[in-house]
């Protein structure tokens, strides 16, 4: 009996050790600024984390709950958004997804790669979550943009905006998105802001656009923009409810594969097709 007690103590400080052993390696392999490092440095950093992802990889029920464990206390924004990939490739848990939502909320995106954030971002959103509060970082930063390699295109920051905010449900983000375009004076942010309105396909948004043609308040470059939308509303419209619904659920599958720049001009497409088919009195 006394073995058996030994044997227990043993397997357990063994694990405790090398739970704490990792929790070290994670601290050590993210203790960096990418944007400081060299073409070399960085090399040597990949092999690193591609190194972690495979020792998590290899027992998930030792390491993923270390990982769960740097990722709700780390300050590291590089860690938070890459760890979060990690842990989002090794579990599918509802209780996971929630984690990494919660801690990207942590992220500074002068960080981050752009890339890796639209993607974890539009992952969540799609799958339900509200995600308005990562959206509004990818809002805040002007110099946002993603390469898609597969096409050879790069979108910026209102694209990517509009890819990983029109799956949620409007009463997630319209009240925040129109609340941030009453303090706002940027021109590129109030632009993009319209640009989402109009495309939420919303009397919400229709109405705050038309209000901004004549906010004197606001650049004449945001006016301007908010007129040229008007200029493409249809003058006869239908309340078709039924056929506006189909059309939003039609729309809303794009998402549910990765951003082209098919995809893109198919969004564009659905804004045109969508005004013929609310009214709002």
């Amino acid at each position: 009996m006394k073995l058996i007690n030994i044997l227990v103590l043993l397997f357990f400080s063994t694990h405790a050790g090398l739970a704490q052993d990792f929790s070290s390696k994670i601290q050590k392999v993210y203790d960096f600024d990418m944007n400081e490092l060299s073409s070399d440095e960085k090399k040597s950093k990949t092999i690193q984390i591609d190194s972690l992802y495979k020792q998590v990889k290899s027992d998930t029920t030792l390491y993923l709950p270390q990982l769960r464990k740097e990722l709700s206390t780390s300050k590291n924004s590089f860690l938070i958004v890459d760890g979060s990939i990690l842990l989002m490739q090794a579990s599918k848990s509802v209780s996971d997804e929630v984690l990494i939502l919660n801690c990207l909320k942590r992220c500074d995106l002068k960080y981050v790669s752009d890339k890796s954030f639209f993607k974890l971002t539009h992952y969540l959103s799609v799958h339900g979550y509200n995600t308005v509060e990562l959206n509004l970082k990818i809002l805040r930063d002007t110099t946002f943009s993603v390469f898609l390699e597969n096409h050879f295109v790069t979108i910026g920051q209102s694209y990517a905006m509009l890819y990983t905010l029109l799956p949620l449900q409007k009463t997630y983000y319209l009240n925040d998105v129109m609340k941030l375009y009453q303090n706002e004076q940027s021109v590129y942010i109030n632009k993009t802001i319209l640009m989402v309105l109009w495309y939420s396909s919303t009397c919400e948004g229709d109405s705050l656009i038309r209000a901004a043609s004549q906010d004197m308040s606001k650049p004449i470059k945001v006016r301007e923009y908010a007129t040229k939308i008007i200029s493409v509303y249809p003058k006869d419209r239908h309340n078709k409810p039924g056929k506006y619904k189909r059309l939003i659920a039609q729309r809303n599958k794009l998402f549910d594969r990765p951003a082209s720049d098919e995809s893109i001009d198919a969004l564009e497409e659905f804004v045109y097709k969508l005004m013929n088919y609310y009214t709002c009195e």
